[in-house]
């Protein structure tokens, strides 16, 4: 009876033993998953940080023509420059401010030779509901042209006008501008007046970069 006791005694160690490093080994094998899940976790996480910030588009000095009066509809103006290809495609504001947003070109078509006749008709002078300076083009706001307006550039008369364009291309690394009698962004059926000094968020939708949200601040220009 002793020998039996004594043999199942010993027989007992080793299950004890085998017990505890089933355990043991359990314990690192889910260590082990633990500790690749979450390399793996801080890879993808890095590699989604650096994706965003190569395609990041730097926007600077954006604004928003002022209105005057009863106007509906205004332009906004901003500097764009991606260190990538990139294109805008399209730019929003929040329904209270605005019903629709557009990118648009300004355009201008020669119509012969003027030389003189400007003077005679003294188009600094004609102004209408709205309408600014016409023969300053330069200046002319690119709300001012959703019919054709003529101005004088170097004897040629012009028709100035805008379309609407689908997107603005961005090459990698260049300064692209909008401004007025170029590029611009096109904000009409205002719901209230763009006063001096009041900021407005603008967002902007990039082909490779995504959405970025600005905040235009309005002037005279």
């Amino acid at each position: 009876m002793k020998t039996a006791s004594a043999t199942s005694a010993e027989s007992a160690v080793p299950e004890t033993q085998a017990d505890g490093s089933s355990r043991r080994g359990r314990r690192m094998f889910r260590g082990g998953i633990a500790l690749t899940v979450a390399v793996i976790a801080a890879g993808a996480l890095a590699a989604c940080g650096s994706g965003s910030s190569s395609d990041e588009v730097s926007v600077s000095d954006p604004w928003i023509r002022v209105t005057p009066g009863t106007q509906d509809m205004t332009a906004a103006y901003m500097d764009l420059e991606s260190p990538v290809d990139d294109k805008l495609v399209g730019a929003s504001v929040a329904s209270n401010i605005a019903e629709t947003v557009e990118l648009h070109e300004t355009t201008d078509s020669h119509s012969g030779d003027t030389s003189g006749s400007m003077d005679d008709m003294e188009m600094g002078d004609q102004k209408g509901p709205g309408k600014g300076n016409m023969a300053d083009s330069d200046d002319m706001s690119d709300m001012e042209m959703g019919s054709d307006s003529m101005s004088e550039m170097d004897g040629q008369m012009k028709m100035m006008g805008m379309k609407q364009v689908p997107s603005i291309a961005l090459p990698a690394g260049e300064e692209v501008k909008l401004e007025p009698g170029g590029y611009h962004i096109m904000i009409m059926g205002l719901k209230d007046p763009i006063e001096a000094g009041d900021e407005y968020q603008i967002t902007l939708e990039f082909e490779n970069a995504g959405e970025i949200a600005v905040q235009a601040i309005a002037r005279d220009n």
